[in-house]
């Protein structure tokens, strides 16, 4: 007998819930356009031996999210976002794998390995002629996301982290691909590749942690908050689009803990229905002097990521755009590595 194992955190969907014991959620379920009330949070975000049957990943889970949990509550709490050096490697671990543990995510990686296969094979003279009827895909995706994941620990070390404030009267809404990934510096720039990468410059993730407060990772090279600070109450425009997002990356429902009435899930849909249905990666083949390079590219509509709190630095809306725009080079996140040897030569 299987066990259900929850792609979003139990913890995290708690912070939303609607009764004292929080145990139970407000829900929108939109393939059906209905609104639930009181949901168990134990049967949401969740599936049968996600991760596997034997429970390890699901144990490696655990460990993180208990962690992560105090990082959390601290940083809800206290509003303070200096955090030391092993609660920093905890929560961008957590957000990390937040990103790749969801159905969605899993979605993406198999498009991804099936169009890369098709670019590297449709003109061998052995398999070419065949290419059209190939499908593949990960038999262990959860796995190969996470070996990726645990490959990249440095990569959002140099990204700032920042709190947003909502009032409830327009609260945050909560999704099942929590932690979005946007870029306003790349749809600024009319950025025709993707934007979903997260060593890119001017990436953003974006994860509420309550119906009143969310965190944002930026890029502080290419952003400012409007007020300067790490520490911003938003308008509701940038809470509307900010729930749009949540309700973009997902297919099944979004989870709210205040009265229905603060959202309007009607021109939720409407705003996000080409984007959801064209949310499909593409490749695109960048020719260099080495030889093809595969890069994803857009597919979609895209939806308007200009965000009043949050303001692109003028000096670098005239970069140079290549193939390649990575915001972490080995030099910006050499002191997170070198950190991470002096705290590992400590335990030894």
């Amino acid at each position: 007998m299987g066990k259900n194992q929850h792609y979003v955190p139990q913890f995290l969907i708690k912070r939303f819930s609607v009764d004292t014991a929080r145990k139970m959620i407000n829900l929108y379920h939109i393939p059906s356009h209905k609104i639930i009330c009181n949901a168990p949070i134990k049967s949401q975000a969740c599936k049968v031996n996600t991760y596997g049957a034997d429970q390890l990943i699901e144990n490696i889970f655990a460990d993180i999210e208990s962690k992560s949990q105090h990082v959390i509550s601290r940083l809800s709490k206290t509003h303070d976002t200096s955090l030391s050096f092993e609660e920093r490697c905890i929560f961008q671990t957590f957000v990390y794998f937040q990103i790749v543990r969801t159905p969605h995510a899993v979605k993406y990686a198999n498009e991804m390995l099936e169009k890369n296969f098709y670019e590297g094979f449709r003109d061998d003279k052995n398999v070419g002629k065949y290419i059209d009827k190939v499908k593949i895909s990960y038999k262990q995706p959860y796995q190969e996301l996470f070996k990726l994941s645990l490959d990249s620990q440095g990569i959002l070390s140099d990204l700032r982290i920042g709190i947003l404030l909502t009032s409830e009267d327009y609260p945050f809404l909560l999704g099942q691909h929590p932690a979005v990934i946007l870029n306003p510096y790349f749809n600024a720039r009319k950025w025709q590749l993707s934007g979903q990468g997260l060593g890119l410059k001017g990436i953003c993730i974006f994860l509420p942690i309550s119906s009143t407060e969310q965190i944002i990772f930026y890029d502080t090279d290419r952003y400012s908050f409007s007020n300067f600070k790490n520490i911003i109450t938003l308008s509701k425009s940038d809470v509307d689009k900010i729930n749009t997002f949540q309700f973009a990356y997902t297919s099944d429902c979004v989870f709210f803990s205040n009265v229905f009435e603060h959202f309007n899930f009607d021109i939720m849909i409407s705003e996000t229905e080409e984007f959801i249905k064209n949310d499909i990666t593409d490749l695109k083949v960048e020719r260099t002097n080495r030889g093809k390079m595969l890069i994803s590219s857009i597919n979609k509509p895209e939806i308007d990521m200009s965000f009043l709190f949050l303001g692109i630095k003028q000096r670098v809306l005239s970069d140079k755009m290549g193939p390649t725009m990575w915001h972490n080079t080995r030099e910006r996140i050499r002191p997170f590595l070198e950190e991470k040897e002096r705290n590992r030569d400590r335990k030894k």
